[in-house]
């Protein structure tokens, strides 16, 4: 299901949207990673996935996505499973980590919500990063929020920007956020 959605998906932003990435070259080919990146709505869920495709992003999802039945095995068939924000528990953390040390492909929104705001990171990713002993993408999405008919005509513009990967050793949770969040603000084109 994950190749029919993510032709799908590619199909998609390139009908309704002016679809450009950034960097594919920076993801590594040898070992897993986490693709961390800034989050404005759904349709960059999407972009992001595509924009490191042929890799399967399983993403980390608020739990209350999972509390419909069909939602929920739509979101299962796409590697997405659940974690609690306000309170992780270790198995979903576990579950991120497992996927990594098996060589899978992370999806993290660092801020844990929706925003267009420079929100503090939550310290997830470090912590994951850190147990799983891989390195952190740095991805800036831009574009809109989601989709509109209108867009069959104006086509705006979606770019992904993947940074090189981050990798780290003894650093703290906080000495880790900072320096993903700057380079997330380094990739950023300039307006």
């Amino acid at each position: 299901m994950y190749f029919l959605a993510a032709c799908l998906a590619k199909v998609f932003l390139k009908v309704f949207y002016s679809f450009k990435v950034y960097g594919f070259e920076n993801l590594p080919k040898d070992k897993g990673f986490i693709v961390a990146s800034n989050h404005i709505g759904w349709l960059d869920v999407i972009a992001v996935g595509v924009s490191v495709y042929p890799f399967y992003i399983n993403y980390m999802a608020k739990k209350e996505l999972f509390s419909s039945p069909i939602l929920s095995f739509v979101l299962t068939k796409l590697n997405a499973f659940p974690i609690d924000r306000e309170k992780p528990a270790l198995s979903s953390l576990k579950k991120a980590i497992e996927i990594l040390k098996n060589g899978g492909v992370l999806g993290i929104f660092p801020t844990g919500t929706r925003s267009k705001e420079d929100l503090p990171f939550k310290k997830g990713v470090a912590y994951i990063a850190k147990r799983a002993n891989v390195s952190i993408i740095p991805v800036f999405f831009e574009g809109p929020e989601g989709f509109s008919f209108k867009y069959l005509f104006t086509r705006p513009k979606v770019k992904v920007f993947l940074g090189k990967p981050l990798c780290f050793s003894n650093e703290d949770d906080e000495q880790i956020l900072f320096a993903l969040k700057k380079e997330i603000q380094k990739i950023k084109p300039k307006q």
